[in-house]
C-alpha cells in the first residue's frame, strides 16, 4: 500500500510540475508578445567588436534588448525580454559560414524569478558540450547586455543635460 500511495503522489507532482510548466510557458508567451505589440521607444547604438545593440523602452523601464554581433565567419543575434525587473525569456541564434553553406544553431530559454525553467535547442552547437551550462550563459550575456544599454542611457542622459541650457 506504501509503495502504491509513493508511486502515486510521485506521478501525480511530475504531472503537476509538467501543467505548471506549461502554464508559465504560455503566460511567458504571452508577456512576450505583449512587449513586442506595445508602443514604446526603441533605440539602436553601435557597441564594440562588430556588436549592434537595439533595445525598447516602456514606461521608461528597459523590456527588451537585442544583440547582434558578427563572430568570424558568422552571426550570432541573441534577444532578451525582462519583465518586473526580472530576466523572463531569451532567444539565441547562431549562423555560421562555410563558403555557400552554413550551419545555424538556435535556443529558446525559459525564466521565472530569475531561474531557467525550460529551453529548447536546435541544431549542433554549444548545447551538445557536457559542460554547457545555458542558465549561467544566458544570464551573464543578458547582465553583458544589459549594461551595456544602461551605460548608453547614461552617457545619451548626461550628453544631452549638457547641452540643455
Amino acid at each position: 500500500m506504501t509503495a502504491r500511495l509513493l508511486i502515486f503522489f510521485t506521478c501525480f507532482f511530475q504531472f503537476s510540475l509538467a501543467q505548471d510548466s506549461a502554464l508559465i510557458k504560455k503566460q511567458t508567451d504571452s508577456i512576450v508578445a505583449g512587449i513586442d505589440k506595445a508602443t514604446g521607444t526603441t533605440q539602436k547604438f553601435r557597441g564594440i567588436r562588430f556588436q549592434q545593440y537595439e533595445y525598447k523602452m516602456i514606461d521608461d523601464s528597459l523590456v527588451k534588448v537585442v544583440l547582434v554581433s558578427q563572430r568570424g565567419p558568422g552571426q550570432v543575434k541573441q534577444t532578451w525580454y525582462q519583465h518586473q525587473g526580472a530576466l523572463l525569456f531569451a532567444t539565441e541564434h547562431e549562423t555560421s559560414y562555410y563558403g555557400r553553406d552554413s550551419v545555424r544553431w538556435e535556443g529558446t530559454y525559459y525564466f521565472q524569478q530569475g531561474s531557467l525553467i525550460d529551453y529548447v535547442t536546435l541544431g549542433h552547437g554549444k548545447s551538445e558540450l557536457d559542460s554547457w551550462d545555458p542558465q549561467k550563459e544566458v544570464q551573464v550575456a543578458w547582465l553583458k547586455a544589459r549594461s551595456a544599454v544602461l551605460d548608453h542611457l547614461r552617457r545619451r542622459t548626461t550628453r544631452i543635460s549638457r547641452e540643455t541650457p
